[in-house]
């Protein structure tokens, strides 16, 4: 047996080389470079698609929040027989004569809430506290229309606090009242 002692180890590997095509260091950079691009393209529409579902959420939620305070406000006030603006709170004054019942509702804005008679009615203690820590309600206001025959308008003014953007969302509705104070009638004072 006769060995070759001019072959060395490397000889081996260019041999079976030599007959094939290869990729070089600059297409192999190359191919990454394309690849990272696109990786890179798909991560930023990813994020910017969960930015935006997130905002989407939240302003379903401003949405049920302004519609529920709206509903409320709404359905207090109507159904009253006067209703007074005091500047910070507005009070709605149910009168019945023929029964004797004279009682009233006071809505305050306390800092981001809105409360009914000192018990808040939005944020309400039930939801997530993720949500109810960032949205809120920045103004509410009634107003008395001029004619006794048109209607009294409210706003309602709800506001989501994030650490990027603040967004508001205004609700506007009219009431007539049902139980309207009759003509020339007069409230006593030191009712309550």
């Amino acid at each position: 047996m006769k060995t070759d002692h001019s072959r060395t180890p490397l000889d081996l590997p260019r041999k079976c080389i030599s007959g094939e095509k290869g990729t070089t260091l600059i297409e192999v950079v190359a191919a990454m470079l394309i690849l990272s691009a696109v990786v890179a393209g798909l991560g930023s529409v990813y994020v910017l698609a969960v930015d935006q579902w997130e905002k989407a959420v939240l302003r379903i939620r401003l949405q049920q929040a302004g519609t529920y305070c709206m509903e409320e406000l709404t359905r207090s006030l109507q159904s009253a027989t006067l209703v007074e603006d005091n500047g910070a709170s507005v009070t709605a004054r149910y009168l019945v004569p023929d029964l004797y019942i004279d009682s009233s509702v006071t809505f305050r804005l306390m800092g981001r809430s809105l409360q009914k008679n000192g018990e808040t009615v939005f944020p309400l203690p039930g939801i997530e506290k993720r949500f109810r820590e960032s949205v809120g309600v920045r103004l509410f206001e009634v107003k008395a229309p001029a004619d006794p025959d048109s209607l009294y308008s409210v706003r309602l003014v709800m506001v989501s606090f994030s650490s990027e953007t603040t967004e508001e969302m205004e609700f506007m509705s009219g009431f007539q009242l049902r139980n309207p104070l009759p003509d020339g009638a007069v409230i006593a004072k030191g009712s309550p």
